[in-house]
């Protein structure tokens, strides 16, 4: 039989994922203000939405740290897009691979031991899944999950 983790262990571990899913919400943010340029009317309305959703799920990590006393990792001054934005095209096909990116950090922070961190991930990997079919994008059966891992 196998020792169950220590709440010290379990709790560092939760924190350790919150602090990427907060990273991924930054790149995210930097990532819809770079894209928006490119896009106009109700594109760029949604975009707008959707970098809206980012920030409020950023200040819900930035608490959630801080309640569990953890420094919340600060934003970087830039980061390094995926592709480069040249039009409209290429701005959909990156707020889709942003939204994939996030979908997969929220599905890894779902296996918290944590029940409202759980609940939190849960219905953030779902929106972020809509977002990205939103934006012109696929997911598989399991989003989030690549592709073969759940045979």
């Amino acid at each position: 039989m196998t020792p169950s983790p220590s709440p010290s262990t379990e709790a560092a571990a939760v924190v350790a994922a919150l602090q990427a899913t907060l990273e991924s919400e930054h790149a995210a943010i930097y990532g819809y203000g770079a894209l928006g340029a490119h896009l106009g009317g109700t594109e760029r309305d949604r975009a707008r939405r959707d970098l809206d959703v980012h920030r409020l799920r950023r200040d819900r990590l930035h608490a959630m740290l801080t309640e569990r006393a953890a420094a919340p990792a600060a934003a970087r001054s830039a980061y390094r897009l995926p592709l480069r934005v040249t039009d409209a095209m290429t701005a959909r096909h990156l707020a889709r691979t942003l939204e994939q990116r996030l979908t997969r950090t929220y599905v890894a922070l779902a296996g918290a031991p944590d029940p409202e961190v759980r609940r939190f991930a849960a219905i953030a990997a779902q929106d972020a899944t809509l977002r990205t079919t939103r934006w012109g994008g696929r997911t598989g059966p399991f989003p989030g999950v690549p592709n073969g891992a759940y045979r």
